[in-house]
């Protein structure tokens, strides 16, 4: 059984450890944005001391933001020193996306000790509003490791709305510092951030992409729909009913208030009709009103009226649309005549692209035939009939002002066509066609979809080798690697540029371009001198900058510090870098290559590796290529590698560690960890939608026989087969009714059962049950999904059977489903 690391696991909704340490910039007197950030302080790995245990709650702010905006938030932060003392606690957070390390702009805080002679240590209240300790008598807050949890409030007022990492929240670069040393390290103004810079790179916890549980999502959209019914009238006219329906497209996240609606012939529609404002309206869901008004005229004459919709969304963001009608006067008798509607959601994905569900409404609009719809034809996905539910409309006769509804999932961009890229607009139309006795009836409407961004990003990193050396100083070797760690697109590096040594295009082994696939990794090293006189130190940047696939700039800083030392002081030292390959995978994850490099970083002593321990895997001796007992002479450096598993649901961070520790001259021990980690991401290859419908739905005291509809949609991009499906309160559906598992279904296909079981007890009783349906995707990849049906007792004698009607657009209920349930799609681990 392979071993699960939950203990490392982090949900991206639930602010985690360390990463809200990150997030935890809490203010001191007041949060103080637009501060310096601490420069690149380090020399390869950052932040490996674990002098603290941290949890933090975002205690206010938005659900979701419109991606580009800035927003506010507040954290209250619980700190636990696991050492004895520690002094001097500042927070930091990159402001408007930036990075913390080395960023233009942070918001800053610190930990404000006693202000007043009366004041009393205040640390543990989780207000989170102190007052601090003050352990060294200077001008700044500290903590003690017997007082428990330190809480502190902080907020955060320039928040880039902005997904760092693909996995759909807000992310943000954040880091905790603090001094271990009383008698050294003054702090003189609890209010300046370069008080609080760390002089020792461990001494700090560094997170570049803290997870808010803050959904971003695309600016709101909806779509208003306006119908004649009917379109045409014999002369010399008569009475039209308007159908206006306005749907939310927007994001699963993101209500609508409707506000307005209005005609530019017919007025203010608020109040006629069935008419009546203000509304909300759900994300993938509709409100829809008629009014009736004259239309009249001569032979030939057109009436075309436009209404108009005003809305706003919960985060207060305007939005309108419009659409026409047109009522014709003709001399005779009109012929029959249908209109077809179609609607996308969502109406944008990320790139390369992802499953959208088509719903569809044929409304006939003739004045006094019925029509029978025979075909659906998609100019993209082809003959979609019998796909999802529009089996529904095929071949039902359709009464005068009727409508019929059906939905259907797609992959975007259709499979057979090149992946999306950002910008692209996927639009495809589909044709109604039907007949009245000998007459034929046809109409098409097209829908379109967005293909929208997903970021790409960069790791860098950098070492020197050795770090120290005796005075005069001389040559070290400076080792850089940088790690595509972009969701999807591909990086080509065009230019790598150190501000000592500058360009190091054919330096060493130093070339550009590269190109890098996602989690590829280009590693180079070259040769710089530095002399100095005793205690001298230099520290030296380089920038990698690229362009991705799609065009967009991205670059990454590292730095590394050297030092010039008296030849009586000369340390032993020890660096491990740790890098995971993929940084990403999709649910419930697979297998993932972890490549660990420890060198000896002293400059003249040799160094025997006694050990190699990862956090969860355990002893690395005898794992992959591991091995201990290497003598690893000045500068040199002993590589291996080892493949685990790494499982977990959407949005987890799969964080582990590794620690090495050597034998340096005369005994001394020396220790460095590093960590890597791998991000799951939603599998959106692979997804399933499930309806159910109960009949009738209301059943007189104490009830009888109810008949449950199932509805499986395959809406991904792969085939999917049934291999389970069963009710929270009948069991195992398999051989219920005609319900059985194995079915396969195709991308956009469906698969339909139904069975009947008793629903009985005592009036009023609301009877609930759920439905899970799991499916087996190429690869063993296991996905599902639930829907739930109710049924009503009522008291007195038995009713007629009624169904609760289903509210009155085109996908309605079946969205709303979609995109109610998104969240939760996962595999089964």
């Amino acid at each position: 059984m392979p071993r699960q690391p939950i203990h490392y696991m982090k949900r991206h909704k639930i602010l985690p450890l360390l990463l809200l340490l990150a997030l935890a910039g809490y203010g001191g007197t007041a949060t103080a944005a637009g501060q310096a950030c601490p420069p690149d302080f380090g020399n390869g790995q950052l932040c490996t001391a674990n002098d603290f245990e941290v949890t933090a709650v975002l205690t206010s702010g938005p659900n979701e933001c419109t991606e580009g905006e800035t927003i506010s938030v507040d954290v209250t932060v619980g700190m636990r020193a696991t050492a004895s003392e520690r002094y001097d606690i500042g927070l930091f957070a990159g402001d408007d996306g930036g990075d913390v390390v080395d960023g233009a702009s942070c918001s800053f805080t610190s930990l404000i000790p006693q202000t007043a002679n009366n004041a009393e240590f205040n640390g543990t209240d989780p207000a989170g509003l102190g007052p601090f300790r003050a352990l060294d008598g200077d001008a700044c807050g500290d903590v003690r490791s017997s007082d428990g949890i330190n809480y502190r409030l902080f907020s955060l007022t320039s928040v880039l709305c902005r997904d760092r990492d693909g996995d759909g929240d807000v992310d943000v670069s954040g880091l905790l510092t603090w001094s271990q040393n009383s008698n050294q390290d003054v702090c003189t103004n609890p209010n300046d951030s370069a008080n609080f810079f760390p002089d020792q790179k461990s001494k700090c916890v560094l997170e570049p992409n803290v997870n808010l549980p803050i959904t971003v999502e695309p600016a709101p959209s909806m779509e208003v729909v306006k119908i004649a019914k009917p379109t045409q009238l014999p002369a010399p006219g008569g009475q039209v009913t308007f159908l206006v329906t306005v749907f939310n497209s927007s994001a699963q996240t993101d209500p609508l208030q409707l506000n307005t609606l209005n005609d530019n012939i017919h007025g203010d529609l608020n109040g006629q009709g069935s008419c009546s404002l203000p509304q909300i309206i759900a994300p993938g869901a509709n409100y829809e009103c008629n009014f009736t008004a004259t239309v009249s005229g001569a032979d030939g004459y057109k009436e075309t009226d436009t209404v108009t919709a005003q809305a706003v969304d919960d985060d207060g963001e305007a939005l309108n649309d419009s659409d026409q009608a047109t009522v014709t006067i003709i001399a005779g008798a009109p012929p029959p005549s249908i209109e077809l509607v179609k609607v996308a959601v969502p109406a944008q994905v990320k790139e390369p692209g992802g499953a959208a569900i088509y719903g569809l409404r044929v409304t006939n609009t003739s004045a006094t035939q019925t029509v029978t719809i025979n075909s659906l034809i998609d100019d993209l996905y082809g003959d979609v009939s019998n796909a999802g539910t529009c089996s529904n409309i095929i071949g039902k006769p359709l009464a005068p002002g009727g409508s019929l509804n059906c939905v259907f999932a797609q992959q975007v961009p259709p499979p057979a066509q090149a992946p999306g890229k950002p910008g692209d607009s996927i639009t495809d139309t589909v044709t109604a066609t039907g007949s009245s006795g000998a007459d034929a009836v046809t109409d098409s409407d097209d829908a379109t979809v967005i293909i929208a961004d997903v970021p790409s990003s960069l790791e860098a990193r950098k070492i020197a080798v050795p770090q120290v050396l005796v005075v005069p100083g001389g040559d070290f070797e400076f080792r850089f690697s940088v790690q595509n760690t972009s969701p999807v697109d591909t990086v080509t590096l065009n230019a790598l540029e150190d501000d000592v040594y500058g360009n190091l295009n054919g330096q060493g082994n130093c070339s550009v371009p590269q190109t890098l696939s996602p989690a590829q990794t280009y590693s180079c090293s070259f040769t710089g001198r530095f002399t100095s006189a005793t205690n001298n130190f230099q520290v030296d940047t380089i920038r990698v900058s690229g362009v991705d696939d799609d065009g967009a700039a991205v670059d990454a800083v590292a730095r590394a510090q050297v030092l010039i030392i008296d030849p009586g002081s000369i340390p032993a030292s020890l660096s491990v870098d740790k890098i995971a390959s993929p940084t990403a995978l999709t649910e419930p994850g697979g297998d993932v290559t972890f490549t660990v490099t420890v060198t000896n970083t002293s400059p003249l002593a040799s160094v025997t590796l006694d050990s190699l321990v990862d956090a969860p895997y355990g002893n690395l001796n005898g794992q992959g290529n591991c091995v201990t007992g290497a003598v690893l002479a000045p500068g040199a450096s002993y590589t291996c590698s080892f493949t685990a598993p790494v499982q977990g649901a959407a949005g987890d961070e799969v964080i582990d560690t590794v620690t090495a520790t050597a034998t340096g001259p005369g005994g001394i021990q020396l220790s460095a960890n590093d960590l890597a980690s791998v991000a799951i991401l939603p599998a959106a290859g692979s997804a399933l939608v499930v309806s159910k419908k109960a009949s009738p739905t209301i059943l007189g005291e104490p009830g009888g026989n109810v008949t449950f509809t199932v509805t499986i949609l395959n809406t991904g991009a792969e085939t999917l087969q049934l291999t389970a499906l069963s009710d929270s309160v009948f069991g195992d559906l398999n051989g219920r009714g005609n319900c059985a598992t194995g079915a396969v279904m195709p991308p956009g296909g469906s698969y339909n059962c139904s069975f009947q079981a008793p629903v009985n007890g005592q009036a009023p009783l609301l009877h609930l049950d759920t439905v899970t349906a799991t499916a087996t995707a190429p690869g063993g990849v296991l996905v599902y999904d639930s829907a739930r049906a109710l049924v009503f007792i009522i008291a007195g004698s038995a009713v007629t059977p009624v169904d609760v009607p289903v509210a009155s657009f085109w996908l309605l209920l079946a969205v709303a489903g979609v995109l109610g349930t998104v969240a939760r799609r996962a595999s089964r681990r």
